[in-house]
Formats: C-alpha cells, sequence, structure tokens
C-alpha cells in the first residue's frame, strides 16, 4: 500500500512539474521575445524585405543593411536581407558598456510576389513539399550571412545571435533556414525564428529526416520556433504547423466590391477578400506598431475545410471586432439583395438572416 502511495505520488509531482514548465516556458517565451527582441521589430524586417514603397517601415533602431541578398541566390525570385547590431552590456548606474559583448543579425526572407517561380514555390508549399528556392536560395544565403558575419565580427568574446524572419512563402524559408542553421550550427552562434502567417512547414522537415537531411531531432528544434498568425484563413492553415501558435488580430474589414458578389459565407469570399485581408504583411505591422499583444492558442485547424467551418462557426463575443466584421459583412449584403427580404418580413431584419447564416 505504501508503495502504490509513492507511485501515486510521484505521478502528480511529475504532471506538476510538467504544468509547471509549460507555464514557465509561455512566459520566458513572452519575456524573451517582448524584450529582447520585440516582436514589432521582426514584423519591421518581414515587411522591409518586401521593399514596397509603398509600405517602408523604419529600420529599427540600432540595425544596419549587412547585405542583400546576392544575385546568384536570387535565381528562382527568391531575395533575403540581412541586418546587424551591435549589443552593448549596461552598468548598474544605466551607463552604456564601451565595447560591444555581442552582436545580433536578423535574416529577413521575402514572401511571394507575383512572379512565375514564387507562385511554383506556392504550389509546392500547397502540395506538402519544400519550395526549390529554399536549396538554391535561402540555405546558400543563410550560410552566406553566417559567413559574412564572422568575417565582419571574428571576435570570439561576442556573443553572435541570428534570428530569421519571414511572412507567409517567406515564413517558409525562415523557418527551414533555421532548423538547417540550427542543426549545423557546430555552436557558433544562438539561432531563433519569428514567423508571420506561416502555411506550415511540418510536413516538410518530417520528409527532410526521412531523407536524412535534418536531423531526426529536427521537429524538437522547430518547435521553438514563434509563429505570429493572424485569425484562421486559407493560407496560414494549409499545413500543420511546427510549434504553437500565436494568434493575433489586427482588425476585420469586410470588403466590398460591387462587381463581385459575394456572401460572407461563401467560400470562395473566405479563401479570397477575407484571407487577403488577414493575410497583410503590413497590416500585421501596424498591429504591433500600435501596441498588440500576443496571445497562445493551441487550436487552431488544417486545410481550407476545416478552416472554412472554424470561420463560420466562429462564435463572435458581443461588441468585439469579429461581431462587427459579420454585422457589416452581413448588413452590405442584405442591403445588395432585396429578393432575400420578403422570406424574414422587414427590410431591417438583416440581423435574423445574419443569426440563421451564421452557424453557432
Amino acid at each position: 500500500m505504501n508503495l502504490l502511495k509513492k507511485y501515486i505520488s510521484l505521478i502528480f509531482f511529475t504532471m506538476s512539474i510538467l504544468f509547471f514548465t509549460s507555464a514557465v516556458y509561455a512566459k520566458f517565451l513572452g519575456a524573451f521575445f517582448g524584450e529582447f527582441f520585440p516582436v514589432k521589430d521582426a514584423a519591421a524586417f518581414s515587411l522591409l524585405v518586401y521593399q514596397d514603397e509603398e509600405n517602408t517601415p523604419p529600420i529599427p533602431d540600432g540595425f544596419i543593411l549587412l547585405c542583400q541578398c546576392p544575385l546568384e541566390f536570387q535565381n528562382k525570385d527568391y531575395y533575403g536581407e540581412a541586418y546587424y547590431r551591435l549589443d552593448y552590456g549596461i552598468y548598474s548606474d544605466g551607463h552604456k558598456a564601451d565595447q560591444p559583448i555581442g552582436v545580433t543579425v536578423v535574416i529577413a526572407h521575402r514572401g511571394t510576389i507575383l512572379k512565375f517561380d514564387n507562385l511554383l514555390d506556392d504550389l509546392q508549399i500547397i502540395l506538402k513539399t519544400a519550395p526549390n528556392s529554399f536549396f538554391t536560395g535561402s540555405k546558400p544565403f543563410t550560410d552566406y550571412v553566417i559567413s559574412l558575419t564572422y568575417d565582419k565580427f571574428p571576435d570570439l568574446l561576442l556573443a553572435h545571435t541570428f534570428i530569421h524572419t519571414g511572412h507567409s512563402l517567406g515564413a517558409i524559408h525562415a523557418e527551414l533556414s533555421y532548423v538547417y542553421q540550427s542543426a549545423y550550427n557546430y555552436g557558433h552562434g544562438n539561432v531563433y525564428a519569428i514567423t508571420f502567417e506561416s502555411p506550415g512547414s511540418k510536413e516538410m522537415i518530417e520528409s527532410f529526416m526521412l531523407k536524412n537531411f535534418f536531423p531526426i531531432d529536427a521537429l524538437d528544434i522547430a518547435w521553438n520556433i514563434e509563429i505570429i498568425n493572424t485569425d484562421v484563413n486559407a493560407i496560414n492553415t494549409l499545413n500543420q504547423e511546427v510549434s504553437p501558435i500565436w494568434p493575433i488580430h489586427p482588425g476585420y474589414h469586410f470588403i466590398n466590391i460591387p462587381k463581385v458578389d459575394l456572401s460572407p459565407i461563401d467560400i470562395k469570399y473566405f479563401s479570397t477578400l477575407f484571407t487577403d485581408d488577414q493575410h497583410s504583411m503590413a497590416n500585421i505591422y501596424d498591429y504591433f506598431k500600435n501596441g498588440g499583444q500576443l496571445y497562445l492558442d493551441d487550436i487552431y485547424p488544417v486545410g481550407i475545410v476545416n478552416a472554412f467551418k472554424y470561420y463560420k462557426t466562429y462564435k463572435p463575443k458581443d461588441n468585439d471586432e469579429h461581431h462587427n466584421y459579420w454585422d457589416q459583412a452581413f448588413k452590405i449584403y442584405w442591403d445588395r439583395h432585396n429578393e432575400i427580404h420578403a422570406e424574414y418580413g422587414s427590410l431591417d431584419n438583416y440581423r435574423a438572416y445574419m443569426i440563421r447564416h451564421h452557424l453557432s
């Protein structure tokens, strides 16, 4: 009997340690990315690398351009940029040390632009395979940046920190490059990754493990990636993610195009206009620039069918942005379709129409 009690006590003790460790780890991640490297800065780099004149955030404080991706690695329309910052210690009296104690390098990978090879990359991602441009672009560019960094800052006393970041297709490049660098880093520097609106790279990493390109612990390495996604849409649910998702809600805007007659509960609207609105890197950057916060969520659908079901059955709370989105969306559709008014008995009764069609 005493042995049984000890066994049960051991189980409860182990479970409590696991729960405590999970809670501490979650808090650590929030502290790490909120203080050591602000997520807003990662979002800025992920937007900067698009080189979009209409959406060009300032380079985060203290960072300087290290290099742009050499032309030899751009043959499949891959593009990336690297920035560096010298890190200085702070004395107890608040004064900054004279000599740097480390260097932080951010490697930003561009997402999809409307070029043929990028669209082929997107097709490969849909098919759950790694884009060819990883081998010809982001992987050799990562090696190039590492070599350049140690050539420029050879002091072994410096702490070399590398952070991969990217949006959409760029998120896939960042995640694969992070695992690649972490697995074959041979003790040179610390490596991290923060990605936005990732389509999911778990199946790709598993495939690389089977081919012995990535080590057997690659998924354990990848679990440390910070994946930041907006509300469920057709892109960020394509494949399985490799780590827990930090969802954000940068706002909802029902897009009304008079010549495109799509109901908000039409899967064509969800997979095009709604997804385009939620997937925007510019909106994500604005969210963090304006003080938006991260929230951990381990419930996230996979696949467009499950994503669309989640979109329709997402129960909005009173007075929140999602509720206002549905309210606006159904009101616009109601106003454009007189033929459905008679069924509900009043020109103002679009709320009944909304409730009936918004599955809950």
